[in-house]
C-alpha cells in the first residue's frame, strides 16, 4: 500500500505517493495503448475501455487525476496544529481526504477545487452513488464542463447497453467485481456533450 514518509511532503512526495495509487485504478487503463487492454482485461472489457476512450474518457482521467492531486495539496496545507489531525499519523492520504473535504466545504460550499476532489473520490472508490451531490453542486457552478457528472453508480456483474434517451450510456466489468460507466448525454452547454465516469473498487486505511 502506497505510504508518505514525511509529516509534510513536498509537492513531488505527495504526487508520487498519489501517482502509486493511481497507477492501481480502473482510471489508469485509460492511458494504456488498445493492444495492452487486450492483454489486460477480457475482451469485452477490452472493447469497452477503448469505446470509454473514444467517449473523452482518457481526458476525463485527466481531469480526475488533477483533481484529486489538488485535494492532496490542499490537505498538505492544513496545519498540523489543527483538531483535524488529532489521532492521526498526520500525513495527507487519500483516505482523509474526503473528510477534509467535507469539512472545509461546509465552511466555503461554493470551493470549486475540493468539490472536484470530493466529487471525484467516490467516482475512484467505486461507490455506489458516485458522489452525485458533489457532482450537482459543480454543475451550478460557470463555466464547469459539464461533460464530466457521472450519471451512474457501480455495482457487480457486466453489460453492455445503449439508452437512447440519455444520449447513450455504455457499462463493462473491470474485471474485479466493478463496473465502469460514461454517459454521453445530449449536447448541453459548454464542453460539448459527453458526460463520463469510470468506477473502481478499492479499500484502505489511513
Amino acid at each position: 500500500m502506497p505510504e508518505i514518509a514525511n509529516e509534510i511532503p513536498t509537492h513531488d512526495e505527495l504526487q508520487a505517493y498519489w501517482q502509486q495509487h493511481w497507477v492501481r485504478s480502473a482510471l489508469r487503463s485509460f492511458e494504456i495503448p488498445p493492444e495492452e487492454l487486450m492483454r489486460w482485461y477480457i475482451p469485452e472489457v477490452a472493447r469497452a475501455f477503448q469505446s470509454l476512450i473514444r467517449m473523452d474518457g482518457r481526458e476525463f482521467a485527466r481531469f480526475a487525476y488533477q483533481a484529486i492531486l489538488t485535494g492532496l495539496e490542499r490537505l498538505n496545507q492544513l496545519p498540523r496544529s489543527h483538531p483535524f489531525w488529532r489521532n492521526t499519523n498526520r500525513r495527507p492520504t487519500i483516505y482523509k481526504l474526503g473528510e477534509f473535504c467535507r469539512l472545509e466545504l461546509a465552511i466555503a460550499p461554493g470551493d470549486s477545487e475540493l468539490l472536484k476532489a470530493a466529487a471525484l473520490l467516490p467516482v475512484w472508490h467505486g461507490s455506489n452513488d458516485f458522489g452525485q451531490e458533489d457532482w450537482l453542486e459543480l454543475c451550478r457552478q460557470p463555466g464547469f464542463d459539464l461533460r464530466w457528472p457521472p450519471l451512474r453508480g457501480t455495482d457487480n456483474g457486466a453489460y453492455c447497453c445503449r439508452d437512447d434517451r440519455s444520449g447513450g450510456c455504455f457499462s463493462a466489468n473491470s474485471g474485479s467485481g466493478s463496473r465502469i460507466h460514461l454517459l454521453a448525454a445530449p449536447h448541453r452547454g459548454r464542453g460539448g456533450g459527453h458526460s463520463g465516469a469510470v468506477g473502481q473498487s478499492d479499500t484502505g486505511t489511513s
